[in-house]
């Protein structure tokens, strides 16, 4: 019996060595086979990058040799020949089409500026007509119309007047022996400068153009021209003061109104880029300058007025109820007053106009779509000068 223990211990510890024999080598073909899986996904990455390298460096040299065929003419196609020489030629053309532009822009803005200059000649030496000494002797012959001199506007009267009193303070420290000499002398300065004035004559204007209606004034600015009208709206846009072609133009009567003794009349200027004509009819955007530019001075064939200014507004130019050329009755007269007087984007210390009063709407463009800047101003009282 006890041998038979034995044997079966012997027995029951085989076997438990066989299964630890077996499971172990079991183990040990898992981990080989899972570094043999390994080592294939790593062998066929690097495969792949490989393959992906060669397929880059391909693309490289396709690319290179393509762009080397495209700069060698000879290597194109007939067809491709064809289309490469088109296209060199339209390039040509653009270019020369470029370079034929900017000539012309600048011929446009170097005339534009000979224009302004040329301009502002001729419209100092207009008001120079106006400028009368004590004897009532003018800065030039008003019968001879612009002769190019420089004017003597309001500034340099000014300044007249300021050298004149400066003579007369250094004259004063003279010795008792010239007194009497020197004060004669000043006093003849004083008269002389002080009496210098800017008075305005129509038969001179209406000598130098036909078409001249009157003028207008907004002191301490460059609003100094003279009002002309003509059969249509087309010819003082390109024309001055003297007739003669000038793309700043003059300020114009629209000729479809009843004119400057009309119930309402409409006068055009451009907005110039030098500061000129209608432009800084702008500047009542400001409610500084609105304060400042309350009135106008508006001379109407032989006579002087003060206009007051009761609306600035911007608008469009095709808008029928701001730019009204009559009206039926004068309950359509008050309907535009009315509507130009609640556009108004500044409150004038004036009172609002009616139907018995004589408006001017002055008009000046802001851009090029239409939209305009616009001064209603009523008549009062009249001048004597």
């Amino acid at each position: 019996m006890l041998d038979n223990l034995i044997k079966n211990h012997l027995y029951n510890s085989w076997l438990k060595f066989k299964k630890y024999l077996y499971f172990t080598k079991k183990g040990y073909d898992m981990k080989t086979n899972k570094k043999e899986l390994g080592k294939e996904q790593n062998t066929k990455i690097e495969s792949e990058k490989t393959e992906n390298n060669k397929s880059i460096e391909t693309d490289e040299k396709n690319s290179t040799t393509i762009e080397g065929k495209k700069t060698s003419l000879d290597d194109l196609s007939p067809k491709s020949k064809k289309f490469a020489k088109i296209y060199n030629a339209v390039r040509f053309l653009v270019i020369i089409a470029a370079g034929v532009a900017l000539i012309y822009a600048s011929y446009s803005l170097t005339e534009s500026y000979l224009n302004y200059k040329d301009d502002e000649k001729k419209y100092a030496s207009l008001n120079d007509m106006f400028v009368q000494d004590a004897k009532g002797n003018t800065g030039s012959d008003s019968s001879a119309g612009l002769n190019g001199n420089k004017a003597l506007n309001n500034s340099e009267v000014s300044d007249s007047n300021s050298t004149a009193n400066s003579t007369n303070s250094n004259t004063s420290n003279t010795g008792s022996g010239t007194t009497s000499s020197n004060s004669s002398s000043s006093d003849t300065l004083n008269y002389s400068a002080d009496s210098k004035k800017w008075v305005w004559n129509y038969d001179a204007m209406l000598k130098y153009n036909d078409e001249a209606k009157g003028y207008i004034k907004l002191d301490g600015t460059r609003i100094q021209y003279p009002i002309f009208e003509h059969s249509d709206n087309k010819y003082y846009l390109k024309h001055g003061a003297d007739k003669i072609y000038n793309g700043a133009g003059a300020i114009f009567i629209d000729y479809r109104t009843a004119g400057l003794e009309g119930d309402m009349c409409i006068l055009y200027g451009h907005n110039m880029l030098d500061g000129s004509m209608f432009k800084e009819i702008m500047n009542f955007r400001d409610k500084d300058f609105c304060k400042k530019h309350p009135t106008f001075d508006i001379y109407i064939g032989r006579k002087h007025y003060i206009y007051y200014v009761f609306s600035v507004f911007s608008g469009k130019d095709v808008d029928e109820k701001i730019y009204q050329y009559g009206f039926e009755n004068k309950s359509d007269f008050q309907s535009w007053i009315d509507r130009v007087y609640s556009k108004s984007t500044y409150k004038f210390d004036t009172r609002k106009p009616t139907t018995d009063d004589k408006i001017i709407m002055c008009s000046t463009c802001v851009d090029d779509y239409g939209n305009r800047q616009l001064v209603c101003m009523y008549r009062g009282e009249e001048v004597v000068d």
